[in-house]
């Protein structure tokens, strides 16, 4: 699922390439209005960032982002975590993905749920650090029990 329409046709090209099928949703994890009610056994959360960890290829960011970006990502990746929350079933995991560098958008934020989402369980989390061969990728792996 994704919000923007024209990021869904590239997986549906890469998916066509890969000969994978997967069901493709438009629309915005931090409302249900797309939301069948059927509880998920595994969310994949690649959520909006700040992209700090795609820095190489990616120039413009660290001219063009603003610290109170990283205050509206923070806010953005909460509400969809909340959002996504109900729709994951009990002993169900979450991956939740950033491509970010900075300690908001990753370590603070699964404290943040830690303290706010009941259930809440972190299996792992790690975070890759940028060199001259591959950006950033942080990841969280989050079961509700």
């Amino acid at each position: 699922m994704d919000i923007d329409e024209t990021r869904l046709n590239k997986v549906s090209d890469n998916l066509k390439r890969l000969n994978l099928v997967a069901e493709l949703k438009l629309g915005n994890a931090m409302n249900k209005l797309w939301w069948n009610k059927k509880l998920f056994n595994l969310i994949i959360a690649d959520v909006p960032c700040s992209a700090s960890g795609t820095l190489k290829r990616n120039p413009d960011i660290k001219i063009n982002r603003r610290e109170s970006d990283i205050v509206n990502f923070v806010e953005t990746q909460r509400n969809i975590v909340i959002n996504l929350w109900d729709m994951l079933d009990t002993n169900g995991f979450m991956l939740y993905i950033t491509c970010s560098i900075f300690k908001e958008e990753n370590q603070d934020n699964i404290e943040w749920f830690k303290s706010n989402l009941n259930d809440f369980e972190l299996i792992e989390q790690f975070q890759i650090i940028p060199t001259e061969y591959n950006d950033s990728l942080f990841y969280a792996l989050i079961k509700k029990r």
